[in-house]
């Protein structure tokens, strides 16, 4: 991997909620935009990047998908483009400073040789409309506009043949207005936000994991207890033996019943399957949101285990039920009435300040490439590691679980 660069991945979706292709945030390890060189490495480098932060599961196989990446202009007009496939790659250009005629002729000429090129903040009085008949895609921030002069915006935008991307949507709410709008293509942390309805009841299923999450996140339960728990879900069961028996754990005979696989990995590695496997269960939810809460459930378990003051359980614990609402549709604080967690777990989940809450909250700073809100170089380069660690463990983790 490039090393004193942090990077994170966005996603960004279809009308499905597909998702179609990650924008990479990145900046180096003081919080800057790093200089170019850092794309300017041997293809082997760039191949390893694109496939630790760009791949879907698929029918069970990881697929490549193409990265947005924001290349500065004097580095796209004056070097040569990485060695990767051009169909992995979504140049994303910004306001030109540097408005010769031959940095307009370079992006057309990009454009002819199969590139795809994405236009940011582009209005009609931006150096950028020289060059819209080369884009492929628009990206609009919808926070700069009010509802009526969005659709005005819109309406401009359609006379040209591109693809439009509606960017900082954070509720269901905006990604149903921009869908209704006509945007294609849709970005933000709304996938992550609950769709919170006034007065909705827990359906059956809703029901069935809360008291699954409750068994399995009591720290006084018992071998007993979690055995009878799990056989009760013959889902459960089946995926709990199919991650014990899998080459994570490399077992020398066949593991067929819960009660020897609680012995054989222990009541921790346990519930943490269990919890994970029970989250799972919720449906029709982008598969998007479960990545994302498993990548940071394994980053906060790393980071705590070089902490004396966190235990990673608890930190695994924190990042996965950090992802509930928004699984459930329910407010945090009436889900963790039915769930018996301890009083540190409770906090931190509700934004509370303590260990595990500011934990979660750095984390959560780094994974939306909040970097600015870190501390320092040190801390910034571990927690790069970390997510790096734990985004490539997601990937073998969806593969295992298929």
């Amino acid at each position: 991997m490039i090393e004193n660069v942090l990077f994170a991945r966005q996603p960004i979706f279809d009308e499905k909620l597909n998702t179609v292709a990650y924008e990479l945030l990145y900046r180096n390890s003081q919080g800057q935009a790093p200089t170019p060189a850092c794309f300017d490495e041997s293809r082997a480098s760039l191949d390893v990047l694109l496939s630790t932060y760009c791949n879907v599961l698929e029918n069970g196989h990881l697929r490549l998908l193409p990265a947005y990446i924001n290349f500065e202009a004097e580095w796209l007009y004056d070097k040569d483009l990485p060695l990767v496939p051009q169909e992995s790659l979504v140049l994303e250009v910004h306001e030109m400073e540097d408005k010769q005629d031959h940095n307009y002729q370079q992006l057309h000429l990009l454009n002819e040789n199969g590139y795809q090129i994405a236009l940011d903040n582009y209005d009609e009085n931006s150096s950028l409309s020289k060059v819209i008949s080369s884009a492929k895609v628009i990206k609009v921030n919808i926070r700069d506009f009010r509802p009526e002069k969005l659709k005005e915006h819109i309406n401009e935008l359609r006379q040209h043949d591109v693809m439009l991307l509606a960017q900082k949507i954070e509720t269901y709410q905006e990604f149903e207005l921009c869908r209704e709008l006509g945007f294609e293509l849709f970005q933000g942390y709304f996938f992550a936000r609950p769709q919170l309805v006034k007065g909705r009841k827990l359906n059956h299923n809703d029901t069935v994991i809360l008291e699954l999450l409750g068994a399995l996140s009591n720290d006084e339960a018992t071998f007993k207890e979690l055995e009878q728990v799990i056989s009760k879900d013959p889902e459960l069961s089946v995926g709990i033996l199919k991650i014990v028996n899998s080459s994570r754990f490399r077992r020398v005979r066949h593991i067929t019943r819960i009660s020897e696989a609680i012995a054989l990995i222990g009541l921790q590695e346990l519930k943490k399957w269990a919890l994970l496997l029970s989250m799972r269960k919720t449906k029709n939810k982008p598969s998007e949101l479960m990545s994302n809460i498993l990548v940071c459930a394994k980053t906060c378990e790393e980071v705590a285990k070089r902490r004396s003051d966190v235990d990673p359980s608890s930190a695994f614990l924190v990042g996965l039920l950090s992802g509930i609402e928004a699984l459930l549709d329910l407010p945090t604080e009436i889900i963790l009435t039915q769930m018996p967690v301890s009083i540190d777990i409770k906090n931190a989940l509700l934004g509370r300040s303590n260990s595990l809450g500011d934990l979660l909250r750095e984390v959560n700073s780094y994974m939306t490439g909040s970097w600015d809100m870190l501390a320092d170089e040190r801390q910034n380069l571990q927690l790069a590691a970390d997510y790096e660690q734990a985004t490539l463990w997601n990937q073998e983790i969806q593969q295992q679980l298929v």
